[in-house]
């Protein structure tokens, strides 16, 4: 396992995490831009990879039928659960998608990552995508919403992904590579304004 970088170990607490997120865009915010990027309704059985701490959890859970947020970070999910006491379609779990108690799920419609993929490597994320695409009823969807290099980029929006905890963040191209082998159909939007800060995101959305 690689070691853990000084703004890893930083990042990794739930409380120092979450006052990051409400400088750049606060929780209320980014659960918004999330439910209206990710085309969610109110009918969705949601499965959410790499939740985190919940902060933005809770309003996505409002507006659809059930929500299940998984995390490998136990800190994560114990936070995950106060925040959403609650809501009683809401649940959360330390798992991936691979855990058979996900496996043994009614089929999600919808599989949501945001800020997730450009923490793992290739290998990693096929195998991610594969079991999506076990959880997903047919015709369901998968969709990220990630940091993105791009030709024209500016400046400060290139060096501030550079320097994000995650290490594979990657182009338009990279992550249709990615993506094109699991999914019948990718489409992919490139956004620029979804931040306070200068900052480029890529929302993607494919079927199986």
């Amino acid at each position: 396992m690689a070691k853990l970088t000084l703004r890893e170990r930083i990042f990794g607490v739930p409380l120092l995490y979450n006052l990051f997120q409400r400088a750049v865009g606060g929780p209320e915010e980014k659960s918004a831009r999330l439910k209206r990027l990710f085309n969610l309704e109110s009918r969705d059985r949601v499965l959410d990879i790499g939740c985190g701490e919940g902060a933005s959890s809770s309003a996505i859970a409002t507006q659809v039928r059930q929500y299940v947020g998984i995390d490998h970070s136990e800190p994560y999910i114990s936070r995950a659960k106060k925040i959403n006491a609650n809501h009683s379609n809401a649940m959360f779990l330390v798992a991936d998608a691979s855990d058979p108690v996900i496996l043994g799920m009614e089929p999600f419609d919808v599989v949501m990552v945001s800020g997730v993929l450009h923490h793992l490597d290739s290998t990693t994320i096929h195998r991610m995508l594969s079991n999506a695409t076990r959880v997903l009823k047919p015709g369901g969807r998968f969709v990220a919403l990630e940091p993105v290099f791009t030709e024209n980029q500016g400046v400060i929006a290139r060096l501030t992904i550079a320097a994000d905890r995650g290490r594979f963040a990657r182009d338009q191209e990279g992550y249709e590579r990615l993506l094109e082998p699991h999914f019948r159909q990718v489409r992919c939007e490139i956004h620029e304004d979804l931040l306070r800060i200068p900052y480029t995101h890529i929302c993607i959305s494919a079927q199986n």
